[in-house]
């Protein structure tokens, strides 16, 4: 499947934590609470963002588990496009061991909802890091802005594995506007800390 994005469209890249809540018993409720925030935060963008009337925003990521998956029903649900990037072939990847039976059945229905405007294998690489480093190079180039969701506060560091650090790091490095979110919860409460890197050099460029 595959649908050329519209023209007027920002491509918003995204990845994140694969485990963001482990071990906590409240995991799913505080993945729901993500995803409301994830979505909040897509419509929001719309205001915060030198956007001109006729651009929309489209998503980029994986469809890993955790964030990424977060963000993929925060996608759905605030009617936002989204194209997905893949490591592998879909029936590869899901069937690897990143996905228990309900993460697969719950990617599946991602990959297969009405919002899908392109599903693409990024890699060839019979290495399983090296073809998770070319999905995060394919994501920060085709997207304008991206998010990039840490699971706590503490400092992350580069693995080069291609991970959402990395991704990180190589959007500051090429002056991309990238907004860094680390996850905290208070009692039953989901907290997200936010630092904006290079925002204003896409307003410059957006309103051009």
């Amino acid at each position: 499947m595959s649908t050329p994005p519209s023209p007027g469209a920002i491509h918003l890249g995204f990845s994140g934590a694969r485990h963001p809540f482990r071990d906590r018993p409240e995991r799913a409720a505080l993945l729901a609470q993500l995803e409301r925030k994830l979505a909040a935060r897509l419509n929001a963008l719309r205001s915060e963002l030198c956007l001109r009337p006729n651009h929309s925003i489209c998503g980029v990521s994986q469809i890993a588990i955790g964030a990424d998956t977060a963000f993929a029903r925060a996608c759905r649900s605030a009617g936002v496009p989204q194209r997905f990037f893949l490591p592998q072939k879909r029936d590869d990847f899901l069937n690897t061991a990143d996905f228990d039976a309900g993460d697969r059945a719950e990617a599946l229905a991602l990959l297969n909802g009405a919002n899908v405007l392109e599903e693409r294998v990024v890699s060839d690489s019979a290495d399983r890091v090296q073809r998770f480093r070319d999905t995060v190079r394919e994501i920060l180039r085709a997207s304008d802005l991206l998010i990039c969701v840490f699971a706590g506060r503490a400092s992350t560091t580069p693995t080069d594995r291609g991970g959402t650090a990395d991704l990180l790091r190589q959007a500051i490095q090429c002056g991309k506007p990238v907004l860094e979110c680390h996850l905290s919860v208070d009692g039953v409460e989901l907290i997200v800390s936010e630092v904006a890197h290079h925002f204003d050099r896409f307003c410059t460029t957006a309103a051009t």
